[in-house]
């Protein structure tokens, strides 16, 4: 059995390799010393699983004396290639770094001299916009800022809208409904006498170029939390709140109000809904889940997430200047993208479709995520991968990967709840090739939010993408944010 069993792992060897015959009958003592012949120029981190699947077939071939020596001699040897295979990858990976700084360098002494004219005129006009709106509006009134501007961005094609569907047991009374989300959310005042979500009695709209947030002089909750019976309706009730609720989300949200409102459905069967629908501007997915978690319920909870690693202060400059150093690779590698399927470059037509599924067992992906290795994260994107890839099937397309965007939390943990968008973006390729097994698709899912998660353009693209929203006027934004070269968006917060 062992010549079938050595011919095996020698075809994937990339070196070449002659083993030790058994001990002749002359004697062991001069087989002992008749060394094995290798020529290990070319041997990586890809050999030694199998070398040393061989050091075993080749103990197993030797006489007991000379097991003790040749193992302690190919433990030696194995010690010796891994520190180099080692040494290997670090030159390696130095050696990309040093290529990504020049890189960054020279695109940066191109552009900048280019950019940075436009940028100081956009502050120059943004300082202006600001003191038109003060003396316009007065203390009632701000200018949008940061991230918040970003997501202020939209068009008739592409709401920036947050839609949140609560199913829940019980008979619906309205009067309390409104009276509890009230006190709880909307009235609610900090210490200073000030209210801790304002936002929630701010319009928000544009002005002067910018985004705008004013004071309501007047603020009525019931424009914003209204109840529909569907007691009487025929059919599948489920079917007809998501109906409903793509409907309802297509909809402009009213310019002469705060940009939110609360929709109870009465289904008439002892449970009702609640679809809560708002501007991404008050908040993204992590803000709003920390709202309803610590300022809605009963027993308020304490949410706590992922946040960036605490960093020693000299480290994180020295990561944040990386950054911004090879931010503007991570831009051209966007911009050049190009996925050749049906998904990537559509005119979107801003209709809302909104699906459920029968709920997945948590314990389930748990199991799958400890069996491979990998997050629930991961998981669930893998499934969105393998959803994606059956699409491009039935519409006779194949396309190895589709380039997506995902949100990346930039929250810190134990912060203050406050409403605000605090997140970037990373760009990964989900893998759609359609020979790919279910199990490999995982570890391809794995292998790009691992890359992901270490990616240097990270803190750049949040600070960038801050700047640039907070002074450049919205019209001129709504032209650059395109999301060009992204075929996807995809986030498992809301």
């Amino acid at each position: 059995m062992f010549p079938a069993l050595w011919m095996f792992p020698v075809l994937f060897m990339n070196s070449t390799m002659h083993i030790a015959e058994p001990d002749p009958p002359w004697g062991r003592e001069r087989a002992m010393k008749q060394p094995t012949k290798m020529n290990t120029e070319e041997l990586d981190m890809t050999n030694l699983a199998t070398l040393t699947l061989l050091g075993i077939l080749c103990l197993k071939s030797m006489g007991k004396e000379s097991k003790y020596l040749k193992l302690k001699s190919w433990i030696r040897f194995l010690g010796k290639q891994i520190v180099k295979a080692f040494k290997k990858m670090y030159l390696l990976t130095l050696m990309t770094h040093i290529m990504q700084i020049i890189t960054g360098l020279v695109l940066h002494a191109l552009t900048l001299p280019l950019v940075i004219p436009f940028l100081l005129l956009f502050w120059f006009v943004s300082r202006i916009a600001k003191i038109l709106i003060w003396l316009h509006y007065g203390s009632t009134a701000s200018k949008c800022s940061g991230m918040d501007a970003a997501w202020g961005l939209e068009s008739p094609q592409s709401r920036p809208i947050i839609s949140v569907l609560i199913t829940m047991s019980g008979i619906p009374d309205i009067g309390k409904i409104r009276s509890h989300i009230k006190s709880k959310i909307v009235d609610a005042m900090d210490p200073s006498g000030e209210y801790k979500y304002r936002k929630f009695h701010q319009l928000f709209f544009r002005r002067f170029g910018y985004y705008v947030w004013q004071d309501q002089a007047e603020f009525d909750i019931t424009n914003h939390i209204t109840m529909v019976s569907m007691k009487h309706s025929v059919g599948d009730k489920k079917s007809q709140i998501l109906k409903y609720m793509c409907k309802t989300e297509t909809m402009n949200l009213s310019g002469d109000r705060p940009p939110w409102r609360i929709t109870v459905i009465d289904t008439g069967d002892g449970r009702y809904s609640l679809l809560i629908i708002l501007h991404h501007a008050i908040g993204d997915g992590m803000s709003l889940v920390r709202l309803c978690l610590e300022s809605l319920v009963d027993d308020p909870l304490t949410v706590t997430y992922p946040s960036p690693r605490k960093q020693h202060p000299v480290i994180k400059l020295f990561v944040n200047i990386w950054s911004a150093i090879v931010l503007p690779l991570g831009m051209l590698k966007v911009i050049g993208n190009n996925d050749k399927s049906s998904l990537h470059g559509v005119q979107l037509s801003g209709e809302k479709i909104a699906a459920s599924s029968v709920g997945l067992p948590l314990e389930l992906v748990r199991n799958v995520k400890k069996t491979a290795g990998a997050t629930v994260n991961d998981v669930l994107m893998s499934c969105l991968a393998s959803a994606t890839t059956k699409l491009l099937a039935r519409r006779n397309e194949t396309c190895s990967n589709i380039t997506t965007v995902i949100p990346v939390n930039f929250h810190q943990e134990n912060e203050k709840l406050k409403l605000h968008n605090c997140f970037s973006c990373g760009i990964i390729k989900l893998s759609t090739e359609p020979t790919t097994s279910s199990l490999a698709r995982l570890s391809d899912t794995k292998n790009a939010f691992d890359k992901l998660k270490v990616d240097p353009t990270l803190a750049a693209v949040y600070w960038a993408v801050a700047a640039a929203s907070d002074i450049i006027p919205a019209p001129i934004a709504e032209r650059i944010f395109t999301g060009k070269g992204i075929s996807l968006a995809a986030s498992n917060i809301p």
